[in-house]
């Protein structure tokens, strides 16, 4: 789970409106001794409880394993190789350690060349300035010689970025190009399938989408089985309740009563006592009799999902209630009727008019057909199907447990006008962020608060209310900003997923995390000028010419702001990480209270966690050349974060979904190079508004020099693009064949592996499952590290 940064706020002068926090040295060692003491308290926390497998390693693994819990399993993490590590955790999360270790060593390496060139030149330049910003380019006067340096170092610093990057992309594409030919895992029905949007009417039954693409590859041999998607959304509802129940009957005692209302199914079958307005009933005997009715209801389902046929009569999705044929009837009545209103309109509008009036067990457009080789499907993957518009193929199909299946009977056309709708409505909610931003930070303003409130004039004013003062006007308003930031990935998942209703969670956390990068960097930047906005417009307004010096002094002036921004997050957020405070508070309180509960499986949500290192990537670039000191919190929060994450993904993180980098490493790519671009212009801006107090005419210049940087990167990237990420979306047919990839593999696939949960009998899920559970523990002797695989301490 990615933690919020606690980042502290600004305070703006009148004189400076783009002043945040203080540069003075004093200052700024008592927040960095407030940092570290917290995240030695945190890392304390997790060195007592390290043994607590619960909550430290409750990933299935064997007692080989090389990694031991604790703090000692830091290191074990950080001694695994990266085929080792690889073959554990998949290319997804490789590809992020990968990312980390990147950006530790140009952070490192630009840190020690900035001590060279920059630093030096920097102190010793105008002396004006005093504390952080003394370490500035401010500090140098623009268009003096010494600001060649800063052009320089941002040569050097783009120059073995993007050699680094060009390096990655080269590993990105040779793990790409391993996962899709393997074919001894799990997995690798995903790697022989097809996914398939826009199927015609007529080819929407799997019999007919079977002989069609049979017909394609002119054999019969050479395609396995197909599927089309059904509306099952309902029917999982009813199959997701019986599992409920039957987990609940299995723990429930003997002699436990439970109370339901009065009008409960379930209750009144159970021979519940009536009482007011509930039921008293033996709760072993009430599962009992709920698990009997869904299980009726579950085959009711299936056996017409078995029968149905596109001429038949519409039936309901609802399949909860005492009579299925009464509540099917008068489903059915409902929706007709709703279908001659004005809802209509307006489901067609949100392009949710499918979902809302959806027919029960209705095929979708959408299906999948898995061929006898993972060379055939790659190939006829790639092919145009047909000369008509629609028939899209997606090569290779998203794994059994990467589908959402709640959302792939979603035609293509009505996913992509949906999200559309959320981009326009994110959009305005950016709008709306500005000024409750800046409603937020007036708290830190107590003297304009005092004005309007005035019994709080001596708490702002009196020296002895000084320590309660800085905590009011520094950490709550920033704790009400992160409170609001903290909500947004949530936000975006949940509109993913019940909205937009993307198909593959793969998807899902793309579109989080390129959105929730957005919304962080609008956040961020409003935060800094929001509290002199007012100001800012005001002086534009009594003098135009003003505007040059403003933003010439607001980027080297919020410097020490993100100073101690990145000095948060590379001890106490890494610390966070490190201890997992809020979950082992829960499996404390669960022991004290008696509870034995299986652990949570947990998932590392991409989405929630990259956006929060790329914050890092974008401050750090930002002010490389500009304030180099920067770089130091930079190179020292990816040094901790990587092992933290190594160890967590290997011991705690559960993947329950591989999309084999290709949705993960195109972002990293995007916004990496977004974030170099905008470092670039950074510099380029402040060189080229210089104030009316220059003596020296290299200003121009100068900016002129770190012109053809934005170019180069941006030729850079879509050289990446065209030699690495595009061409690792498919396995190529050359690939194919000297991987030996169009053997048959028939034998070891499954008619039934991408049929839909609810339609699917139990024994060939419970198989399904067991076999997937079977690959989730790992040996490191089997992966060739016999070294490391010595006794652990015990787990309790």
């Amino acid at each position: 789970m990615a933690t919020p940064t606690l980042a502290p706020t600004f305070l703006p002068t009148k004189s400076n409106p783009f002043n945040t926090s203080s540069s003075d040295w004093a200052e700024i060692r008592v927040t960095l001794l407030l940092n570290a003491f917290m995240a030695v308290c945190l890392i304390g926390v997790a060195a007592f409880y390290g043994n607590l497998s619960s909550v430290y390693a409750p990933k299935p693994r064997r007692r080989t394993s090389a990694v031991r819990s604790g703090l000692r399993g830091f290191r074990d993490a950080s001694s695994l190789d990266d085929d080792a590590l690889g073959k554990i955790i998949g290319p997804d999360a490789q590809l992020l350690i990968r990312f980390l270790r990147c950006w530790r060593d140009i952070t490192t390496i630009s840190c020690l060349v900035a001590a060279v060139i920059l630093l030096p030149c920097y102190a010793t330049g105008r002396h004006r300035e005093s504390g952080f910003y003394a370490w500035t380019i401010a500090n140098v006067k623009k268009g003096a010689p010494r600001g060649w340096a800063a052009v320089v170092f941002m040569y050097f610093f783009t120059v073995y970025a993007l050699r680094r990057a060009d390096r990655e992309a080269r590993r990105y594409a040779k793990l790409r190009y391993d996962y899709l030919s393997q074919t001894e895992d799990d997995e690798a029905q995903a790697r022989c399938s097809v996914f398939v949007e826009r199927v015609p009417r007529d080819l929407r039954s799997d019999g007919a989408l079977l002989n069609y693409f049979r017909r394609l590859a002119r054999s019969d041999s050479n395609v396995h089985s197909a599927v089309v998607f059904r509306d099952c959304r309902q029917l999982e509802k009813v199959r997701r309740r019986r599992d409920e129940a039957r987990k609940a009957l299995s723990i429930t005692e003997e002699g436990k009563t439970l109370y339901r209302a009065r009008s409960h199914v379930d209750a009144i079958a159970a021979n519940g006592r009536p009482r007011l307005w509930w039921r008293a009933c033996d709760a072993r005997r009430f599962w009992s009799c709920r698990l009997e009715r869904l299980e009726h209801e579950l085959s009711q389902g299936r056996a017409l999902a078995e029968t149905y046929a596109p001429n038949d009569e519409p039936t309901s999705p609802l399949l909860s209630g005492s009579s299925l044929e009464a509540r099917v009837q008068e489903a059915a009545d409902r929706t007709q009727r709703l279908a001659n209103t004005t809802a209509r309109r307006v489901f067609r509008t949100l392009a949710i008019e499918d979902t809302a009036l959806g027919e029960a067990f209705r095929p979708s457009a959408t299906g999948v057909v898995t061929f006898s080789s993972v060379g055939t499907a790659s190939t006829l993957g790639q092919l145009q199907l047909a000369s008509f518009k629609g028939l899209k193929a997606v090569v290779p199909a998203p794994t059994r447990s990467d589908v959402v299946f709640a959302n792939v009977g979603e035609k293509a056309s009505g996913v992509e006008w949906r999200a559309w709708c959320c981009d326009a409505f994110f959009v305005w909610c950016g709008v709306l962020l500005t000024p409750l931003i800046g409603v937020i930070q007036g708290l830190s303003n107590l003297e304009r608060i005092a004005d309007v409130v005035p019994f709080l004039r001596p708490f702002a004013e009196d020296d002895e209310y000084a320590a309660i003062r800085d905590v009011v006007t520094g950490y709550i308003p920033v704790l009400l900003v992160l409170g609001l930031l903290a909500v947004i990935p949530y936000v975006l998942e949940s509109l993913a997923l019940n909205y937009v209703r993307l198909k593959s969670h793969s998807l899902v956390q793309r579109y989080v995390l390129d959105r929730h990068f957005y919304f962080q960097l609008l956040a961020i930047f409003v935060t800094v000028l929001s509290g002199s906005l007012a100001d800012v417009v005001k002086a534009f307004i009594d003098s135009p010419s003003s505007i040059e010096t403003l933003l010439g002094r607001s980027i080297p002036g919020v410097g020490a702001y993100f100073l101690q921004l990145l000095t948060v997050k590379a001890t106490v957020s890494i610390a966070v990480e490190a201890a997992r405070p809020i979950p082992l508070a829960r499996e404390l309180s669960l022991r004290r209270l008696m509870e034995r509960r299986d652990p949570v499986k947990e998932e590392l949500k991409l989405g929630h966690a990259v956006p929060q290192m790329l914050m890092v990537v974008l401050v750090a670039v930002l002010y490389a050349a500009i304030a180099p000191l920067i770089l130091v919190p930079a190179s020292l929060y990816f040094w901790l974060a990587e092992p933290v994450y190594r160890k967590h993904l290997l011991l705690v993180y559960t993947k329950t979904s591989e999309g084999g980098g290709a949705a993960l490493f195109p972002a990293l790519a995007y916004f990496s190079a977004l974030s170099l671009g905008i470092g670039q212009l950074a510099l380029f801006s402040y060189l080229a508004l210089s104030d009316k107090t220059v003596e020296h005419g290299d200003a121009w210049r100068q900016a002129l020099a770190v012109v053809p940087l934005p170019v180069i990167t941006y030729a850079h990237y879509r050289r990446v693009v065209q030699r690495y990420i595009e061409p690792a979306v498919h396995l190529h047919r050359d690939a194919a064949t000297r991987r030996d990839l169009f053997r048959d593999l028939s034998e070891r696939l499954m008619g039934t592996y991408y049929r839909q949960p609810a339609l699917v009998d139990d024994d060939d899920a419970a198989a399904t499952q067991a076999r997937r559970d079977s690959t989730a523990e790992w040996d490191l002797e089997a992966l060739g590290e016999p070294e490391l695989a010595r006794t652990t301490t015990p787990l309790v």
